[in-house]
C-alpha cells in the first residue's frame, strides 16, 4: 500500500483503511495454505498444514487498538469490535495454538519500529486477547523471565507438539 510502519502519525481513516488491508491479505495466506477436503462436489472442511507463523489476527488487533485508542470518530468503538470479532474469527478458523512471545531481549529502535512503549501497550493488549472466551484455540503465554532461547523454543515446541 505503500505506508511506512513506523510512522505513527497516520489519520484513523488511513489506520483503518491499512488494518482492513492486512487483515485481508492475511486471511488470503492462510487460505491457501488449507487444503479443501472435497466431498459431494463441495467442501465440507479443510485439512489444514502445519504452518508456524510469526505473526497471527491477534497481532493485528494489537496494531489496530495501539494505533486507534485517541480515534475521535464516534462510529470507532463499533469498527473496533467488528475488527476485534473477526480478527478472532480468522483465528480460530485458520490456527491450532497460539503462544504469545514474550520480549525476551531489550527492544533496540529502528525507523522500521514505533516507539519502545508500544511494545508494552501491545503486550497488554495481546495477553487481554488470549483471556477471550470467543477465541477458540489452546493458548499459552510464555513468562517473561524466559529469556534463555533454547528454554523459549523448547517451550514453543512443547507446546505446539502436545
Amino acid at each position: 500500500l505503500g505506508y511506512h510502519s513506523g510512522n505513527q502519525s497516520y489519520k484513523p481513516h488511513e489506520r483503518r483503511h491499512i488494518q482492513a488491508h492486512l487483515l485481508k491479505q492475511m486471511t488470503s495466506h492462510l487460505r491457501h495454505a488449507a487444503d479443501p477436503i472435497i466431498s459431494l462436489g463441495r467442501v465440507d472442511e479443510h485439512k489444514h498444514h502445519l504452518v508456524i507463523a510469526d505473526r497471527t489476527p491477534i497481532d493485528l488487533i494489537g496494531y489496530a487498538l495501539v494505533n486507534l485508542v485517541n480515534d475521535p470518530w464516534k462510529d470507532s468503538k463499533q469498527w473496533q469490535a467488528e475488527y476485534i470479532q473477526e480478527c478472532i474469527s480468522v483465528t480460530n478458523i485458520y490456527f491450532k495454538k497460539l503462544v504469545l512471545i514474550q520480549p525476551g531481549i531489550p527492544f533496540i529502535p529502528d525507523n522500521k519500529s514505533g516507539p519502545v512503549e508500544m511494545v508494552d501497550d501491545l503486550n497488554a493488549i495481546y495477553a487481554s486477547m488470549f483471556l477471550r472466551p470467543e477465541l477458540c484455540v489452546d493458548r499459552r503465554i510464555m513468562p517473561e523471565t524466559l529469556t534463555d532461547i533454547t528454554e523459549r523454543m523448547k517451550y514453543v515446541l512443547e507446546f505446539i507438539n502436545a
